[in-house]
């Protein structure tokens, strides 16, 4: 499917924000492919479609004029910028289902007239209540309130809710009142209520009660670990605001003598909970400030308990989610979808909100008892996987957008929860990614070439290009005629075309796509209707197909390979002035990192398209080869392999592993790349460890050996696009090293024994993180599972090549019409 998320913010702003990333994630790992509309802002992540979006604008606080305001209120009624960029991005991506989430005030559901005009699917997430309640929450001043439902806006400006003000109470309620009786949200066929509750208080609104479908969110526990021991005391985690109760908690904890309270976040009420800590338990509360998601989990393991003593009416609050993962008890208030969470004497327990008493009595036996709480720790972490997990969440997800098909709510019928699941079922040709694009010939240029040796552009090339050749297209990868003796016409269905080059160092790549370029664009029968350049050094010749014909020009940036340390002056001043024209010049430019894409927006001011590499599943094989030649044995060796060039600072791992107490053996497999001086250097310094083998370059059987008996897998590089090797050890399960350069981060994510980084170029640091990983091997291998697992989920050769072809798309749709030879 094409699914097209829609948020006010596209970054992770708060609940909302992670949640829709999460999915996002979770639905590109499925095999559809994903895009995002939202308001201009300078921290989105998502800007693939950024031209289109409305400009930025801060509602909270309001604007300080008059003017200001003005514009805020028409904004929030309806913005017409709004209604253009989404009929604009609609146009362009096409999407089968669109996914809406927190859309009030900065985008407004003007973005759903578009919608409708193009009868495209719509589906909506509740995040909060307010369909039904002007100010969101159902509070008044922090007292539980429920007088707007059912449309009786009114009581919120007299009660003057929101922030006690009553222009601001009344822009709110008038805001609602409009779109309710405008039936703004009418083309929204199917609402998501996290809660059970949530969804009643619509249905009890009135609002669109026929739509609303309980779909709960979902947690990834693969990479949560479990509580292994009992914990002390009491953890709180959240926004440390008045609806919060956090007041409530710190209250409840002073009444249970020696009981120590954490409390993991920021907001507007620190500084006077502070001083309530100080007033009634002195010392025994911890404030930790704004933590990051690692910290939150250690805080977590180490309590005995977690509390979520809110008194508002929590839709599905995460926190009760992660801490139930993790094995830990939850005590919270019994209001709002808490109750749906919490099993009492099970998994925690329920107390009314705003007694602090009953929250010190309840929380006591676990504080007192820690034992007590450990042993609910199995059936706290079987709810979860069994309730919440990510694959059961997929499936209702896609459920709801199969209602949400035009065939459905149109009628008007009221669906049984029988049929709303039949509706996927239905309708399950969806789970497969359709081929939108016509058949169309493309031309690979700037590669060595294929089949693939050495090199991640020769792999990368190989793995899209074969699978563009099984949706239908005719491609043809372009070869330097040195790279190989052994010589091919064809390989794995692709076109292998020769064409002579340079064999020199400054030359080569610039010789040979020079000339490739001048024979893609010949006319005649085979002419392409693609020239998808691979590489900056290449895309100096982009400007010829952009001039002289209409042919679409892609370029993948797979590096910045001005920053290579084999270059002189001279070269890294021409390929920097490449760098220019690959952002500027072709039709669309690709990269296969995030942090890659960061660079060309932030220096170019080009949004490139964020493809990934993807990795093949492992094949794995006995040590033989590996025992015959080297003397190796399974689990008896690190293992390097790259090109021997400085930048991927195999000398460094050297010299750190020298200083590894450890029997292990250090591989490094790899060859020259025009440095020949640097690989008798690197020798000359193994030579003086005698654990330490240069292989040479390997591939096929003998380096499936090599991943599959590893202990481990080192990667020290300086630069990097997103490395084919880290992947691909990483699906073999091997425990990675690596330096903490951003695309091993995206590759590596959260650090721990399966995944440890180091400075980048510091040798005292990978020395410790080589010790580290060889004495707790178990360890290690378990995290390395865990980050295999979303390794091979997350970086997948056929959502890449999807990918392709929607650029492919929209390229060629730019350039239809008259196309000159």
């Amino acid at each position: 499917m094409r699914i097209l998320h829609v948020n006010k913010f596209l970054y992770r702003r708060g609940g909302a924000e992670a949640y829709m990333e999460d999915l996002a994630d979770l639905q590109r790992a499925a095999g559809h492919t994903v895009a995002f509309f939202g308001m201009a802002h300078p921290l989105n992540t998502h800007l693939e479609y950024a031209a289109h979006f409305p400009s930025h604008i801060e509602l909270e606080p309001p604007p300080p004029t008059l003017s200001g305001r003005v514009r805020g209120v028409a904004r929030m009624l309806y913005s017409s910028s709004a209604s253009r960029g989404m009929d604009a991005v609609l146009a362009d991506f096409r999407p089968d289902v669109v996914h809406l989430h927190n859309i009030y005030h900065q985008l407004s559901p003007s973005v759903l007239r578009p919608v409708a005009h193009r009868k495209v699917a719509a589906v909506m997430t509740l995040h909060d209540y307010k369909l039904a309640c002007p100010t969101y929450q159902f509070l008044d001043h922090g007292n539980l309130c429920q007088a707007c439902l059912g449309g009786h806006f009114q009581h919120a400006i007299l009660r003057r809710c929101k922030d006690g003000s009553l222009g601001s109470s009344a822009v709110m309620a008038g805001e609602l009142f409009v779109h309710t009786i405008t039936r703004a949200y009418s083309p929204v066929r199917v609402f998501i209520c996290p809660s059970s509750f949530l969804e009643g208080r619509m249905r009890a609104a009135r609002v669109y009660p026929r739509r609303m479908r309980h779909i709960p969110h979902f947690i990834e526990t693969r990479d949560i670990p479990v509580k292994t021991a009992p914990g002390t005391g009491v953890l709180v985690a959240g926004r440390l605001s008045p609806e919060k109760g956090i007041d409530v908690a710190i209250r409840a904890v002073g009444a249970i003598d020696g009981t120590v309270l954490d409390v993991a976040g920021t907001g507007p009420e620190e500084a006077a909970l502070r001083r309530l800590a100080e007033s009634v338990a002195p010392g025994r509360v911890r404030f930790h400030g704004l933590v990051d998601k690692a910290e939150v989990q250690r805080l977590m393991l180490a309590a005995a308990v977690v509390v979520v003593p809110s008194r508002w009416y929590e839709n599905q609050p995460m926190v009760v989610l992660e801490a139930l993962a993790r094995g830990v008890p939850v005590v919270g208030s019994a209001l709002g979808g808490m109750p749906e969470l919490i099993a009492p004497g099970a998994t925690g327990d329920l107390v009314p909100a705003n007694d602090p008493n009953a929250l010190a009595a309840a929380l006591t036996p676990y504080v007192r008892d820690p034992d007590h709480a450990f042993s609910m720790r199995d059936r706290a972490r079987s709810t979860i996987v069994a309730e919440f997990s990510p694959e059961r969440h997929l499936e209702r997800i896609g459920a709801a957008y199969a209602l949400a098909d035009k065939s459905g709510l149109a009628a008007g019928v009221d669906y049984t929860e029988a049929e709303f699941y039949a509706g996927w079922l239905a309708l399950s040709k969806l789970h497969q990614p359709a081929r939108r694009m016509k058949p169309a010939s493309i031309a690979f240029i700037g590669q060595r070439g294929v089949p693939a040796t050495i090199g991640g552009i020769e792999h990368h090339v190989e793995e899209i290009g074969s699978r563009l050749v099984e949706r239908g297209h005719e491609v043809t990868v372009y070869t330097r005629a040195n790279y190989t003796e052994d010589r091919v016409t064809e390989h794995r269905g692709m076109r292998v075309r020769y064409i002579p080059t340079a064999p020199t160092k400054h030359l080569e790549a610039l010789v040979h796509s020079g000339l490739s370029t001048g024979v893609a664009m010949l006319p005649g029968a085979g002419r392409a209707d693609i020239l998808h350049y691979h590489a900056i050094g290449p895309s100096v010749f982009t400007p010829l197909p952009r001039a002289l014909t209409r042919r679409g020009v892609v370029l993948t940036i797979h590096g910045l390979d001005y920053d290579r340390d084999k270059w002189g002056l001279g070269a890294r001043t021409a390929l920097k002035s490449a760098g220019w024209i690959s952002a500027h010049v072709p039709h669309a430019t690709i990269t296969v990192s995030r942090n890659l894409a960061d660079h060309y927006l932030e220096r170019y001011g080009r949004v490139a398209h964020y493809i990934p590499n993807g990795v093949a599943p492992p094949v794995r094989r006995q040590p033989k080869l590996v025992t015959e030649r080297f003397g190796l044995r399974s689990g008896d060796y690190a293992l390097f392999l790259g090109r021997l060039v400085p930048e991927k600072a195999p000398d460094l791992l050297v010299r750190a592993f020298r200083n590894v107490e450890t029997t292990a053996r250090l591989v490094i497999a790899g060859g020259s790349s025009f440095t020949d001086q640097y690989v008798h250097e690197l020798e000359v310094l193994a030579a003086r460890d005698p654990r330490v083998l240069l292989v040479g370059p390997v591939h096929g059987e003998l380096l499936q050996e090599l991943y599959t008996n590893a202990a481990l897998f080192v990667l020290p590089s300086r630069l990097e696009g997103l490395a084919l090797t880290l992947l691909e050890a990483a699906s073999y399960r091997l425990p990675l090293v690596a330096s903490d350069i951003p695309p091993n981060r995206e590759v590596i994510g959260a650090e721990g024994p399966g995944g440890r980084t180091f400075p980048s170029g510091d040798e005292a640091g990978l020395t410790a993180a080589l010790a580290a990983t060889l004495a707790g091997l178990d360890a290690a291998r378990e995290g390395a599972e865990r980050l295999g697992d979303r390794v091979v989920r997350d970086y997948d050769w056929d959502a890449a090549t999807t990918a392709t072809e929607d650029v492919y798309e929209q390229v060629m749709r730019r350039t239809r019409g008259s196309r000159r030879t």
